[in-house]
């Protein structure tokens, strides 16, 4: 399938597995294309057990390194949690304005954390 071709697909895999149509205003019963609306079901989805073990390791590791931080973890830790939680209700990874914000603030906290272990290694 490859990432991101869960929505082309979505109309084949609801009839496949024998799921309810969609309903919209004009139109009864149609199968539409849609996204799985959560980061975790996108990733797992299209990808299969590695591509979804690969974003779970992914966010596991970003949050342990937010967790450990020395002065900065008061700030970054909580936008992680918040995009891990707000993550298992929409799929922030379409929307590119959130996917820029999250890629952002991931790059924020590395550039921090490296600076924070070069000034422990000076000091050492």
């Amino acid at each position: 399938m490859g990432f991101r071709n869960f929505e082309h697909q979505a109309a084949e895999l609801k009839e496949k597995f024998a799921l309810r149509p969609d309903t919209i205003r004009l139109k009864k019963g149609v199968y539409l294309n849609r996204h799985a609306r959560n980061n975790y079901l996108e990733a797992f989805a299209p990808t299969c057990v590695l591509g979804g073990l690969a974003f779970l390791g992914f966010c596991y590791s970003w949050l342990l390194e937010c967790c450990n931080s020395g002065s900065h973890r008061e700030f970054f830790t909580p936008i992680v949690a918040a995009f891990l939680v707000s993550g298992m209700f929409e799929n922030t990874f379409y929307g590119s304005e959130v996917l820029n914000l999250v890629l952002v603030f991931y790059l924020c906290s590395q550039v921090v954390m490296t600076e924070e272990v070069k000034k422990v290694a000076r000091i050492s």
